[in-house]
C-alpha cells in the first residue's frame, strides 16, 4: 500500500489484517519502488494524490517494469477526475475515503485474484519461451508453416522433404510444445508471440 496518511493506513491494515490478507506500507512512490520486483506483490492499494506524484506515475512505472500489478486507488473526493484516468488506465477499482471496508476487502480479493492468475500466466509464458527456443530451426519452420495454416504436403514440398520426415519434425514439435492439437499450438503461437490472427 502507498499511503502517506497514516490514518487511512492503519484503517486499511486494521481491515485486511482481520480478514487474513498481510499489508506493506510505504508512504511514498519512490519507497515502493525501492523495494519493489516484479512478481512479489499480488495487489496494490494506492492513494490517488502522493509525494511528488500520483497514481498515474506509479501506473506509469509500473507499465516501464511490464508488471502487470492490480492498482487499487483510495480517493478524496477531488480525486474523482485522477481516479477515472487510473481506471482508464487498467485500475480495478477505486474507493473513496473514508471507505467502505466491504467494499475495499471484495476488491482486494479481486486485485489478488487477478495478481496471482497474471503470475501464473506470466510464468506459463516464460515456458512457453523455453519451449520454443529448444526447436530446431526444422521444427520452427514446421511450428510456423502450421501456423499459416499449411497442410502436410505443401509443407513438405516447401521444406523439400519427404512426407515421413515432416511427420517426424511435426511430432518432435508437438512433444517439445507439449501440444495434443493444432488448436493447442495455435494458443501456445500466441502466447509466445509469434502468432497473430
Amino acid at each position: 500500500m502507498i499511503e502517506a496518511d497514516p490514518g487511512a493506513s492503519d484503517s486499511v491494515t486494521t481491515v485486511l489484517g482481520t480478514a487474513g490478507v498481510s499489508v506493506q506500507c510505504f508512504t511514498s512512490a519512490d519507497s515502493f519502488f525501492d523495494l519493489y520486483v516484479p512478481g512479489t506483490a499480488t495487489c496494490l492499494i494506492s492513494a490517488a494524490q502522493l509525494p511528488g506524484g500520483d497514481v498515474l506515475d506509479v501506473q506509469k512505472k509500473l507499465a516501464h517494469m511490464k508488471s502487470r500489478l492490480p492498482v487499487i486507488i483510495l480517493t478524496r473526493r477531488g480525486d474523482i477526475p485522477l481516479a477515472v484516468a487510473a481506471m482508464k488506465n487498467g485500475a480495478i477499482d477505486f474507493i473513496e475515503k473514508p471507505f467502505d471496508a466491504e467494499r475495499l476487502l471484495r476488491s482486494v480479493k479481486i486485485g489478488l485474484y487477478r495478481g496471482t492468475n497474471d503470475r501464473r500466466e506470466a510464468a506459463r509464458v516464460d515456458l512457453i519461451k523455453l519451449q520454443v527456443a529448444s526447436l530446431t530451426p526444422r521444427e520452427l519452420e514446421v511450428f510456423l508453416l502450421l501456423l499459416a495454416g499449411e497442410g502436410n504436403k505443401p509443407m513438405a514440398r516447401s521444406l523439400g522433404v519427404s512426407i515421413r520426415t515432416l511427420e517426424v519434425h511435426r511430432a518432435h514439435l508437438m512433444a517439445k510444445m507439449e501440444a495434443r492439437s493444432l488448436a493447442d499450438l495455435v494458443r501456445v503461437g500466441m502466447l509466445a508471440g509469434i502468432w497473430r490472427p
